[in-house]
């Protein structure tokens, strides 16, 4: 698999609407560890637009206890402003030392994807990769 590297990430901490919630403060490609709460999305400006897209997320092992194959939901969109609900495959995971790994696939991504986090507990992530 080769690594999709993205322009520019973001939060959006209260995104009640996943399908039109706006990113306002994009950050450069090097995303930091992030602790996600309910309703929260994680937000990425792809370098690229595959035919297919697959997405790993790294997170701590405590974090991602009682999380299966719904962790997070996936969107995406052409523009940073209108998002679908991607058809993606069910969240996989497994576990690497004190990490848990989840993965999953998109076809047909658009430029900009979403992560939407609507759980109650939080869930650490400590990064976000695709791949084609």
């Amino acid at each position: 698999m080769q690594e999709i590297g993205y322009k520019e990430w973001g939060l959006i901490p209260y995104d009640i609407d996943p399908s039109s919630g706006v990113l306002q403060a994009p950050n450069p490609p090097m995303m930091s560890i992030i602790a996600l709460e309910e309703n929260f999305s994680i937000v990425f400006k792809l370098n690229a637009i595959p035919q297919s897209l697959v997405i790993q997320v790294e997170a701590t092992a405590l974090s991602a206890e009682g999380h299966g194959d719904a962790v997070l939901s996936v969107y995406t969109g052409s523009t940073e402003d209108s998002f679908r609900a991607a058809s993606a495959t069910p969240w996989e995971k497994g576990f690497e030392s004190m990490y848990a790994l989840f993965q999953t696939k998109v076809d047909r991504p658009g430029l900009y994807l979403k992560l939407y986090y609507g759980h109650t507990t939080a869930f650490v992530v400590n990064k976000v990769q695709f791949y084609s």
